[in-house]
C-alpha cells in the first residue's frame, strides 16, 4: 500500500513520495525481522519483561563474587581492546556473530544519528530514540534539532562524570536496542560451554554500569530507597530461590513505572 502511494505521489509531490517510500521500507524490514526472529515468545520479549514459559534462571553468591567475566567462558588468550579501538572491536564481533537484527542495531548506534533508523521492531511501539508518535525524543536532539550521534552521547555530562569512553557509551546504547537478546541470552544459558559471541560488548557494558554510579551521586534523592519494577509472565521460581534467593546473571532492565512493567 505504501509503495502504491509513493508511486501515485511521485507524479505530484516528491516529498510525499519519499515519505511513503521510507514507510514502505520500514514495513518490509519489520516483516524480515519477524521472519528471522520468529513469532514466538523470543520475538515478543522486551527488555522490561521476560515472557518465556519456564523457571527464572539465577546465579548464586559465588557467581556474584566472580562477576560477569566468569560467565563469558573466555579463553586465556582473550584480551580486551584499548578504548581507542573499542568501537571497532564491537563492530567486528557484531559483524562476525550478530543476527540480522543485531547488525542493524549496531550500525545504527555506531554510525547513524538518533531517530534516523525507520525500522519499528516487533517488540516496540516506537522507533529507536523516538516517542510513540514518531518524534525524536528531546534528550536525543542536538541544539540544532538534529539527532545526536555516538560522539554526542559520549560528551553527555553523566558520561564525563562517570569517565565513560566511546566503547562504554556504545555498549550502553546497544543494550537499549533489540540487540539486548544476544547479550543476555547466552549469560542465562546454564548449559552453554562455548565463549560468549559478544564479549567486548558485554564487558564494556558491565564496566559502564559500574562507572555510572559516579554520576548517580549528582541526582536528586540519590541516597533514597527506590522501587524498581520488572514484568514477568508465565515464569516461576524454584524452591531453592525461595529459600536462599539468587543473583541475576545478565543485565536486567527495570523501570520506575509499574505501568511499563505490566505491559508484558
Amino acid at each position: 500500500l505504501e509503495l502504491e502511494r509513493a508511486l501515485e505521489d511521485a507524479l505530484h509531490d516528491k516529498n510525499a513520495a519519499l515519505a511513503h517510500l521510507s514507510e514502505a521500507i520500514a514495513q518490509l524490514r519489520v516483516f524480515q525481522l519477524r521472519e528471522v526472529a520468529g513469532e514466538g515468545a523470543a520475538a515478543e520479549a522486551t527488555r522490561f519483561a521476560a515472557s518465556e514459559s519456564s523457571l527464572l534462571v539465577f546465579g548464586d553468591a559465588g557467581e556474584t563474587a566472580r562477576g560477569i567475566t566468569a560467565l563469558l567462558n573466555l579463553p586465556d588468550s582473550f584480551q580486551m581492546p584499548s578504548m581507542s579501538n573499542a568501537k571497532q572491536a564491537i563492530r567486528r564481533e557484531f559483524e562476525a556473530h550478530g543476527t540480522f537484527e543485531d547488525k542493524l542495531c549496531m550500525r545504527y548506534v555506531l554510525d547513524m544519528a538518533a531517530g534516523s533508523e525507520p525500522t519499528l521492531f516487533p517488540n516496540s511501539s516506537s522507533r529507536m530514540d523516538c516517542d510513540v508518535d514518531g518524534s525524536l525524543l528531546d534528550d536525543r536532539r542536538k541544539s540544532n534539532g538534529h539527532g545526536k550521534r555516538l560522539v554526542d552521547f559520549v560528551e553527555h555530562d553523566d558520561a564525563k562524570v562517570a569517565g565513560l569512553g566511546e566503547g562504554h557509551v556504545a555498549a550502553l546504547r546497544l543494550y537499549s536496542t533489540a540487540a539486548f537478546r544476544s547479550i543476555n541470552a547466552p549469560l542465562r544459558d546454564r548449559e552453554r560451554s562455548e565463549p560468549h559471541k559478544l564479549p567486548v560488548t558485554v564487558k564494556l557494558l558491565s564496566e559502564a554500569a559500574s562507572c555510572l554510579r559516579a554520576a548517580a551521586k549528582n541526582c536528586a534523592g540519590h541516597n533514597e530507597s527506590k522501587l524498581l519494577y520488572r514484568g514477568i509472565k508465565d515464569m516461576g521460581v524454584d524452591s531453592k530461590f525461595l529459600q536462599h534467593g539468587g543473583a541475576e546473571l545478565a543485565p536486567m532492565s527495570t523501570t520506575y513505572d509499574p505501568k511499563v512493567a505490566v505491559q508484558v
